[in-house]
């Protein structure tokens, strides 16, 4: 049994990195108004923050970012609710979980109380050995795979333009979200922010430096 953190990688970012995907959308957003006259060097950071406040979403369409991410089969039901968002998920169905020997599986946020991490730490354990015995009588990964626990852990690949990115960001990392994806979301946040001028200034500012 291998326990590990939730982990965001942020990948296949263009050349010139995030400030070529603000410039995309300042291009596109600037045809709106016959202002491409305009663009400087580095005029695209006050126009997507005026574009953010004015309430102007669309331009944000042209500028994609994609995660790599390991979290819980229980984050992935809730993040691929974004339909907006595509999608490569790991498959428990072809991929057998205990072919290097053992299964994964994402710590809890509550990871910090003896008591109840006893009882976790049991339960995922005799679900790698109740998987495994099921993967010795012959049955196929598909089938096995019905005994493990939502905290399984989970790879995916997701990709989402920055408008999107903003409303997950905004639903995602509030404090009524689920503990798990507001552990992982709050992270994608602090890389996405840091990445793309312009962009997350207002969210970043909302969810992680006021909380």
């Amino acid at each position: 049994m291998i326990l590990t953190d939730q982990s965001v990688k942020l990948i296949n970012m263009p050349p010139g990195g995030g400030v070529a995907l603000a410039k995309a959308c300042e291009f596109a957003g600037r045809n709106c108004y016959a202002s491409q006259d305009k663009i400087t060097e580095d005029s695209y950071l006050r126009f997507c923050r005026s574009l953010i406040d004015r309430g102007h979403m669309s331009p944000l369409e042209f500028g994609d970012l994609t995660f790599d991410i390991t979290t819980t089969r229980a984050v992935l039901a809730e993040i691929t609710r974004h339909r907006l968002a595509s999608f490569c998920v790991e498959s428990q169905r072809y991929i057998q979980e205990a072919k290097t020997g053992d299964i994964t599986f994402v710590l809890p946020e509550w990871r910090n109380e003896a008591a109840k991490m006893e009882i976790w730490k049991r339960s995922m354990q005799r679900s790698e050995n109740e998987y495994k015995e099921l993967i010795a009588t012959g049955a196929k990964p598909e089938e096995a795979r019905e005994v493990l626990p939502n905290a399984t852990a989970c790879r995916i690949i997701m990709k989402a333009n920055l408008r999107e990115w903003r409303h997950i960001f905004d639903l995602r990392t509030s404090p009524a979200a689920y503990p798990q994806i507001r552990t992982l979301t709050k992270e994608m946040l602090r890389v996405a922010h840091a990445e793309v001028p312009g962009v997350f200034d207002d969210l970043y500012q909302q969810h992680i430096e006021r909380n």
